[in-house]
């Protein structure tokens, strides 16, 4: 017996395939507009993240550039124009307070020179052809620090021993160190032989010649002509940096190492700055006729001579670090440049 089917049962019957397929198509189709609504945001957030630290990053480098260079030959009151008694057995790289200024020009990916020499030799093993970037430039920067250590009572001559006053915190100055004696009239380089930081205030320096320190000091005597420094002298701790471009530590979004710029103070190893750094170019301004206004800006190794250069001319190409737009390697970059005025050049004293 055939079982009648009412309107109501045939009303209740399940989706055919023409109905699911357009239902999967229009399913497809808003999925489909949503990722690329979600890829189109991620672009832009990464495009703006990769733009914002260029930026940030290309600040950072200058500004921490351009307060060294500025500081270049720094010596306290000291004039620049006034000789520097120099009691050291010899004067290598890191204590050449003479030259403030110095810098090495990329002639090729894998050869520098300088305005007095060709090639890396002069410099520490740490910055070398092997750790230097290929067609990047080199900056060294001397001078001594930004406070100094005043001197608690006068040095008898031809004594060894200088009394200066316990600083607040940590000693700035230790063992070993080469450090600068200043008043307004004289300076002296030596190297401390023994530092004792006295409990009531007053600590004392040593400065005595022979030793097994190196360089080590050749004479105790800090003046030619028998004069001594008084209250009014400062000792200063002295500094060299020196500002190179080399691969970074870390690696970006895809696993890739950037280049990255340093910084090596002293003896103490290089540390990265700023990541990002791809290129860096110095160029330096020489003023010959000593007017305070530079007559051009040339390459290191076409300066004719580098006391001259009152300015410097920092060019970086920096990039985004991780690949942030829709460019050939995937890289935000642009070059930023600053010219900055070199203080202790700009007198006359």
């Amino acid at each position: 017996m055939m079982q009648k089917i009412s309107v109501e049962q045939r009303k209740q019957r399940g989706i055919g395939l023409i109905e699911l397929l357009i239902s999967i198509t229009i399913g497809l189709f808003f999925v489909a507009g949503a990722l690329q609504i979600f890829l189109s945001s991620k672009q832009s957030f990464n495009l703006q993240n990769g733009m914002s630290r260029l930026q940030e990053n290309a600040r950072v480098a200058l500004e921490m550039m351009a307060y060294d260079v500025r500081m270049a030959g720094f010596l306290g009151c000291f004039s620049r124009n006034i000789p520097i008694k120099n009691t050291l057995n010899s004067t290598d790289h890191a204590v050449n307070i003479g030259t403030s200024l110095e810098g090495y020009e990329a002639t090729s990916l894998n050869s520098w020179a300088s305005e007095v020499a060709v090639g890396l030799d002069a410099l520490p093993d740490d910055v070398d052809e092997d750790n230097v970037a290929g067609g990047t430039d080199i900056l060294v920067i001397r001078r001594v620090v930004d406070k100094g250590i005043r001197i608690a009572k006068a040095m008898p001559f031809p004594s060894a021993d200088i009394k200066i006053v316990t600083p607040a915190g940590d000693m700035p100055i230790g063992d070993e160190d080469i450090v600068l004696l200043s008043d307004c009239q004289k300076a002296a380089v030596f190297q401390i032989t023994n530092l004792t930081v006295g409990g009531s205030g007053v600590s004392n320096v040593v400065h005595n010649a022979g030793g097994s320190s190196t360089p080590g000091n050749y004479t105790k005597l800090l003046t030619d002509d028998g004069s001594v420094y008084d209250t009014d002298a400062s000792l200063f701790a002295m500094t060299t940096q020196i500002f190179f471009v080399a691969p970074g530590i870390g690696v970006n979004n895809q696993g890739d190492i950037q280049n990255a710029l340093w910084r090596k103070v002293g003896n103490l190893p290089p540390e990265e700055l700023v990541s990002g750094v791809e290129n860096m170019q110095i160029l330096y301004g020489e003023d010959l006729d000593q007017d305070f206004v530079p007559n051009h800006y040339v390459a290191a190794n076409q300066v004719l001579d580098m006391s001259q250069v009152i300015s410097v001319r920092i060019e970086l190409t920096i990039n985004s670090f991780d690949r942030a737009a829709n460019t050939a390697d995937g890289f935000i970059r642009k070059t930023f440049v600053k010219t900055v005025t070199l203080r202790n050049r700009m007198v006359t004293g």
